[in-house]
């Protein structure tokens, strides 16, 4: 008799129907409760730890608490406005009226806590939906084997403690599309119209909350994957093109779906254009969605097609080191998954499962790999079906493994004994000559500076992580144990990846990718973090800019409006974007303080019209020898403002 976590306890199904009288159901649900308990104290272990010990270093958060923070003192809860009484046009208010809701329940106040809160939540909830979707196409084991490794995705572990939208985003479309499974999927068929109502209104419901949460790319990110899946299936699906898709129509209700979604989202996209007199509407529909869409706009930055290749190597590390196997193995065994192929041995049945996660993941990235406008958030909603895929072909390729067909070839043990010591070889000529170009270059140069010699990745990588990972490279420099130690526990990782991948231990393969990845990341949250947010963090520029400029003085922002500092200084505020009002505001009677970048000094100097204009805080000093952003607050009539300055002991 199969272990009780590999039984199939789905409603309906004929070993639910065979044991639902006897006590094994009941321990099964406890294991499954327990199972969801766990990973809700782990991902509050791995997420949550520390998530308030760093700035607002995003211009998102900084956006976010500044919506939030003014929803909860002006209570106008309708139409967010940041600092400077700008309506916010970038994005619809729901992940803003969240971080409030969180902020409410700080007394109040919106911190780091309540910017982050949302994120971290969801990623939580996140993790259970594909337990639940891995535990429904597969086993409980397969459920758990998929959300650890979503769990220990790099660009989903980093996301989680992030105040972004994505990661809301991409609960409801993980969530949304499971639901969409259960009433799709042959195997899980549920053919009392009722249920199909009831989990199809569920998820418009979902697609509604997108809508106000990021717009209408919730609703592409949640039609591509099933209609492509319907389509492949032979589904009738598109309108006049193919016969009966009105009947599809009507069992997926998708006329009541639209009516759902726009009974949610209408009212507020309505209001939102008619009290910003229909720049909301051009702002965000226009710009923000089409805009960057086909990338009409110099303002937005293009990115090539192939953007998200090597990103998905960076974002899915340490399973993309598999993923060209999964790959390799799903196209070489293309016919088994494809509609249409039958065998005796039940492999008809793993078909729709398959073609699903494959449907949902190729579609997004596709989809997003067109789109002119990219970044490597985007690419998070197509992360769960990838380890659910790898997951389940880790589980049946450990089942497939134990067929007489293997086994007759494992009798073979010089062979095999060969083909290990050859690829272990082959490995470490490769590896070895890496190893001491990459010890050779960390001691006289460093490994950052050799790499940015490289076109294809100093043109990839943005000035954050090249930030970051010089700033890596100089803590371990300074922390050289560490290095001995992460290169111990690397090397143990990779003999247990190597290892279990030839003897066929599927768990001994996710723990040695596994491993090192975690230790990383702890060193990451631990230690890493912790050094660099002096580099990043704008709370103590603000408080020396608030100390020289007073409580009530409106602090102006020179070109680029750095939203997280805003916040910190608070109201009043000001953007401005031109010399001529640099110049008004010289001739004004009272002390003027405005923020620019560093580099924009030499040309204030320039014009004489604004000689009144002189440096008095400088955010690099404040910083201990450095700052990943230069800032400077220049003010006027210094005279006036000695004594602040004498107070806040700040020197020009």
């Amino acid at each position: 008799m199969a272990p009780l976590w590999e039984m199939d306890h789905e409603p309906g199904s004929p070993l639910v129907e065979r044991t639902e009288s006897i006590p094994s159901v009941a321990v099964s649900r406890r294991l499954i409760t327990l199972t969801i308990a766990g990973i809700i104290l782990g991902g509050w272990f791995l997420y949550g730890w520390q998530i308030a010990q760093r700035g607002l270093w995003s211009s998102h958060e900084g956006r976010a608490a500044q919506n939030a923070q003014a929803i909860l003192d002006d209570g106008d809860w309708l139409v967010p406005h940041l600092y400077t009484g700008e309506p916010e046009m970038q994005k619809p208010p729901l992940y803003y009226w969240m971080v409030a809701v969180f902020g409410w329940l700080n007394h109040g106040h919106v911190d780091a806590t309540a910017v982050r809160m949302p994120a971290l939540i969801t990623g939580i909830l996140g993790l259970i939906v594909v337990f639940q979707l891995g535990r429904r196409m597969w086993d409980w084991e397969t459920g758990l084997w998929a959300t650890g490794i979503l769990a220990l995705t790099t660009r989903y572990a980093w996301l989680a403690r992030v105040g972004r939208i994505d990661m809301p985003l991409c609960l409801i479309v993980t969530a949304s599309l499971a639901l969409f499974w259960q009433t799709a999927s042959p195997r899980d068929p549920l053919d009392r119209s009722a249920d199909r109502r009831r989990l199809s209104l569920f998820v418009y419901l979902l697609l509604g909350l997108g809508v106000l949460l990021k717009g209408p790319v919730a609703i592409i990110f949640y039609g591509l994957p099933s209609v492509t899946y319907l389509f492949v299936t032979r589904v009738p699906i598109i309108p006049h093109f193919q016969r009966g898709w009105w009947e599809t129509w009507k069992r997926y209700r998708v006329m009541t779906g639209i009516a759902i979604v726009l009974a949610i989202t209408l009212p507020w996209f309505v209001y939102a254009s008619i009290s910003t007199n229909g720049e909301f509407f051009w702002s965000f529909f226009i710009y923000h969605n089409i805009e960057r869409a086909v990338g009409s706009s110099e303002a937005l930055k293009s990115g090539p097609v192939w953007f998200y290749i090597p990103r998905l190597f960076v974002d899915a590390f340490p399973w993309s080191l598999v993923l060209p196997a999964l790959w390799y193995s799903l196209w070489h065994h293309r016919r088994k998954w494809w509609p249409g192929y039958s065998s005796q041995s039940g492999a008809e049945q793993r078909t729709p499962k398959y073609l699903f996660l494959i449907c949902w993941s190729v579609s997004l990235f596709t989809f997003l790999s067109i789109v002119s406008f990219k970044r490597a958030d985007y690419l998070l909603p197509a992360f769960p079906p990838v380890a659910l895929l790898l997951a389940g072909w880790l589980r049946d390729r450990g089942w497939r493994r134990r067929t007489d067909e293997v086994i007759a070839q494992m009798r073979h043990p010089r062979r095999r004994r060969r083909l290990v010591l050859t690829s272990a070889a082959v490995l470490a000529v490769v590896m070895i000559p890496l190893l001491y170009w990459g010890g050779i270059e960390f001691h006289e140069k460093g490994i950052v500076h050799s790499l940015l010699k490289i076109d294809l990745l100093r043109d990839h990588l943005n000035e954050t992580d090249v930030f970051m990972m010089t700033h890596v490279e100089q803590l371990m420099r300074q922390n050289w144990p560490i290095l001995v130690i992460g290169g111990i526990v690397v090397v143990a990782s990779v003999w247990l990846t190597y290892t279990g991948w030839h003897q066929n231990q599927q768990r001994r393969v996710l723990v040695g990718l596994a491993a090192p990845w975690l230790v990383g990341f702890l060193f990451q949250i631990h230690i890493l973090l912790p050094a660099l947010d002096p580099l990043r963090e704008m709370s103590r520029f603000a408080r020396a800019i608030r100390a020289v400029a007073g409580e009530n003085s409106t602090v102006y922002y020179f070109g680029k409006f750095d939203s997280d500092l805003a916040f910190h200084i608070g109201r009043p505020a000001r953007a401005i974007d031109d010399w001529e009002t640099l110049v008004q505001l010289t001739q004004q009677p009272t002390p003027c303080f405005v923020v620019m970048k560093a580099d924009q000094l030499d040309w204030v100097r320039r014009d004489p019209r604004l000689a009144g204009w002189q440096p008095v805080v400088d955010n690099t000093k404040l910083a201990f020898g450095g700052h990943r952003d230069h800032r400077l607050l220049l003010a006027t009539k210094l005279e006036t403002i000695a004594d602040r300055l004498d107070k806040s002991q700040i020197r020009r």
